[in-house]
């Protein structure tokens, strides 16, 4: 799952939903957003959160070797 986000583009929340075969916000935020872990937006408000695709493959990455 980690090779999907490229870690020199910045997603919108559209952008990592998409990636991640998401359809709903509220399965976003419930699944991922609120998670402890998971990277703040680097801009952006609530309407438009902007995040960094390293902190984004990151997260993922350790996400995947933790249940590995």
């Amino acid at each position: 799952m980690c090779e999907r986000f490229k870690p020199d583009r910045q997603y919108t929340q559209q952008q990592v939903m998409k990636e991640l075969g998401i359809k709903s916000n509220d399965t976003f935020r419930r699944n991922y957003k609120n998670k402890k872990g998971f990277p703040k937006p680097i801009s952006g408000g609530k309407t438009h959160p902007v995040w960094d695709g390293l902190a984004l493959k990151n997260y993922f990455f350790k996400l995947a070797n933790r249940y590995a």
